[in-house]
């Protein structure tokens, strides 16, 4: 059996049995880690070695910086995306982001959001996570953060 193009993600830092088992019969195409999965380096490291050695095509992180930042405990904290697109560095954190990724086993990489900012519910649900109110800016922005990944 295939997985096709579903994913899975982990309950902690560390693969459980259960876990094996549903990655060896479904073989998704990929695992997102979350926070709850990143403790240090060395057992990121040993977590990634493991997905890949049961045959874990791709792994996701969504690493966007601001208040959805997964690896500020291993790194340092990234600038959201709405500061980074209104300095006009979206480029430089999309290749830092990159390199951090891939020297951590990183295949794809959930960000840049590119839902628009807007007063009101919007504002209070994506906060830093959007770039602008004007979607030009937003298309400049993540395309920028794209090319820098």
């Amino acid at each position: 059996m295939s997985g096709g193009l579903f994913g899975v993600g982990l309950a902690g830092p560390a693969l459980e049995r259960s876990e094996r088992k549903i990655l060896a019969a479904a073989r998704p195409r990929g695992v997102i880690l979350f926070r709850r999965n990143i403790e240090d380096e060395q057992g990121l490291a040993r977590l990634v070695g493991e997905l890949r050695d049961l045959g874990v095509r791709h792994l996701f992180l969504d690493q966007e910086g601001g208040p959805v930042d997964r690896l500020r405990d291993l790194v340092a904290p990234t600038p959201s995306f709405q500061r980074t697109a209104g300095a006009g560095t979206a480029r430089r954190a999309g290749s830092a982001v990159g390199a951090m990724l891939a020297h951590l086993g990183f295949d794809v990489d959930l960000a840049p959001v590119v839902d628009r900012a807007m007063a009101g519910a919007g504002a209070l649900v994506l906060g830093q996570r959007s770039a602008s109110e004007s979607p030009d800016e937003i298309v400049a922005a993540a395309g920028a953060f794209l090319d820098g990944l």
